[in-house]
């Protein structure tokens, strides 16, 4: 495979599975903690407020995710920290892949 196409295939990659981290749900404990929740993984690069979506009625703990109605508003979000992000997570896939193409090299070559 080309290497070009190669990498631009584990940079889509990576943004997917960083966007599919904000469905990962997050612990929450207190009213605080639900107007400022952190979402993102490995480093959090979305705040966002999800106290509207209970009012004064939130019992804790509660776990939640990212609200893509747009009824919660973003307080804040972090491109640095989503290309750290999406660097770490595009090192990981290349490794990972490395790691089977040196397998798959080494399994041939005793062939």
């Amino acid at each position: 495979m080309d290497t070009i196409l190669k990498h631009i295939i584990l940079v889509i990659s990576s943004l997917s599975i960083i966007f599919v981290t904000l469905l990962i749900p997050v612990h929450l404990e207190n009213n605080n903690e639900l107007r400022d929740t952190k979402l993102g993984y490995p480093a959090c690069f979305l705040e966002q407020n999800l106290s509207g979506r209970y009012g004064n009625l939130a019992f804790f703990p509660i776990w939640e995710k990212v609200d893509w109605s747009g009824k919660s508003p973003v307080v804040s979000f972090s491109f640095p920290w989503m290309l750290f992000d999406l660097i770490l997570t595009f090192i990981a896939l290349e490794a990972f892949i490395y790691t089977l193409e040196t397998i798959d090299f080494a399994i041939r070559k005793e062939k």
